[in-house]
């Protein structure tokens, strides 16, 4: 039984030992950070870093190195979690590149030579430098990145327009205007277009009845409601669209982590879809007001649907 132990005990240092850090990984965000950011100030937001690897990881591949960049898709665009980065890397991610909401060249150095090959060094530093000479020191250079990001690598044309829906539904106001009602409408109609149903057609239902929902809402909720209500709606749908997203367009993500989204998301479904329809059925019996004609529509496409004779047939 001794013997057992020892040698479990041996087995487990050993494996701890001999763990795989992912040192082109390491190297790669060393490099990305301390070109864009050598001064070490509060410029570079975790959500531009991540997009910025995307980028960079894209790029690379092309030039057949694959740093197994660890991310996903998700609500803004291509995304990633500290966690993930922790796991691979020689250092701490967590510890030693993130200060509050921003990310840093780390101030720990880390020997890479012999761990990285002379030309994976040269093509990488090479591509970073293009980068930093597209973006670099430019104002607003997050948007340009995201804007790239998502032009060229987006899974879903869906995905982009409703970037464009978010920005436009954000706007600081208590009144929606005629024109910005038309704006929204409009942007529905192009996400309904594209809404990749042959993908996700378990979100199908949600999502007529979250585009029909807002529209009813713009037609009849109070004005000082309507674009709190519109916004709520938004968000609950783009929260379960983007969770399946994550499902299905991920590299490099442990299968722990997968497993976990996946048992969680027929339940977190059921919840947004519950959520959608308590709305609608509130505008319904508290603003909803059909007119006559309406009346008559309704009723005609009732009998239409479920055979309903007419009266005096």
């Amino acid at each position: 039984m001794k013997v057992c132990l020892i040698f479990s005990f041996q087995f487990i240092v050993g494996e701890a030992m001999e763990k795989e850090y992912n040192q082109l990984l390491g190297y790669t965000i060393d490099k990305l950070l301390q070109t864009f950011n050598y001064n070490r100030k509060p410029i570079m937001s975790r959500f531009h870093f991540f997009k910025l690897m995307n980028l960079l990881d894209q790029r690379l591949r092309k030039q057949n190195i694959d740093i197994k960049l660890p991310g996903y898709w998700y609500k803004y665009g291509f995304y990633s979690e500290e966690r993930f980065f922790d796991s691979v890397l020689v250092n701490s991610f967590t510890e030693n590149y993130v200060i509050d909401d921003n990310i840093y060249p780390p101030t720990i150095k880390t020997d890479y030579n012999g761990k990285v090959s002379i030309k994976e060094a040269e093509i990488i530093s090479e591509t970073i430098r293009y980068l930093y000479d597209q973006y670099g020191g430019k104002r607003e250079y997050g948007d340009l990145i995201k804007e790239e990001s998502y032009r060229l690598y987006s899974p879903y044309r869906f995905n982009t327009i409703f970037q464009e829906y978010i920005y436009i539904t954000d706007v600081n106001s208590t009144h929606v205007s005629e024109k910005l009602k038309d704006n929204i409408n409009s942007e529905l109609d192009k996400l309904l277009l594209e809404f990749p149903i042959k993908s996700f057609p378990e979100l199908a239902s949600i999502h007529f009845e979250w585009d029909d929902t807002t529209r009813l809402v713009l037609d009849c909720a109070p004005d000082e409601i309507k674009l709190s209500l519109t916004k709520h709606l938004r968000d609950e749908f783009w929260e379960i669209y983007s969770k399946r997203i994550r499902i299905e367009h991920n590299q490099n993500i442990p299968d722990y982590a997968k497993r976990k989204w996946k048992l969680s998301y027929e339940s977190e479904l059921a919840e947004a879809n519950k959520t959608i329809e308590n709305i609608r059925c509130k505008v319904l019996s508290n603003y909803y007001n059909p007119s006559e004609e309406n009346k008559e529509f309704v009723k005609k496409l009732m009998e239409d649907i479920y055979n309903i004779p007419s009266e005096g047939a």
